[in-house]
């Protein structure tokens, strides 16, 4: 007899074992399919969703928002703060989207403006490691070395590197020398999303409700980005 209690004790605590292992994916399943995301945990959860439940995402929240909205008063007096971090959280699901197709620096700029969070990198970092291998930046250092004028400014094209272009376009640039020749190089620019058209031409063909989510740029912010690097 006290054997088949404690037989049946240990299967209690194992069934109960189980239970617990598997809830919490089961509570994420649930909540990720009723969209019941966070603002903490959007970037885990968006970076495992496929482009087509991104747009999904984006297009819930679009319609949602539309069948809120009345007619007689502006856009910033019917967004709620639920709505505002709804928003807030498409704009996130649409970066993640950029990043997806090839596009990390400009999907960075966009999420860091959602979070009001300046962007810096020093010594290496994603922008860094691109800005070295373009060659309106080589030429500056090149300049730079052999004491030639150099401008207070350089421009990333898109055949430079469609990222990088969508992400700075033009930017500030200044120069120092210190110790054993080694230049420290700051690029220097804000990212204010609603005064860059360029995104237009990246966005457009990767999320369905671009035209829709163009309206929202109430949820973003200018940031300011510096970008630090170290020459010999």
């Amino acid at each position: 007899m006290n054997n088949r209690r404690f037989q049946t004790l240990v299967i209690i605590i194992c069934l109960t074992l189980i239970t617990l292992l598997f809830l919490p994916s089961k509570v994420f399943a649930e909540s990720e399919g009723n969209f019941q995301i966070t603002y903490e945990n959007a970037h885990e959860v968006f970076e495992k969703m496929s482009n087509e439940e991104l747009n999904n995402f984006i297009n819930n929240i679009a319609t949602s928002y539309s069948n809120s909205k009345t007619s007689q008063t502006s856009i910033l007096q019917t967004v709620s703060v639920e709505q505002y971090n709804s928003i807030q959280l498409a704009w996130l699901a649409a970066a993640q989207i950029a990043r997806n197709y090839g596009y990390p620096c400009a999907a960075t700029l966009v999420e860091f403006s959602v979070k009001n969070i300046p962007y810096s990198e020093c010594g290496e970092g994603l922008f860094i490691n691109k800005i070295r291998t373009i060659s309106v930046y080589k030429d500056y250092i090149s300049k730079l070395k052999s004491d030639s004028k150099i401008p207070n400014s350089i421009t990333f094209s898109k055949s430079d590197n469609a990222d990088l272009f969508y992400a700075l376009h033009k930017v500030n640039i200044k120069s120092s020398k210190g110790l054993l020749s080694i230049y420290t190089i700051t690029i220097l620019d804000t990212f204010d999303f609603a005064y860059d058209n360029n995104y237009n031409d990246l966005f457009t063909n990767i999320v369905n409700n671009w035209a829709w989510l163009c309206q929202q740029t109430h949820v973003l912010h200018p940031i300011s980005v510096i970008i630090t690097l170290s020459e010999q």
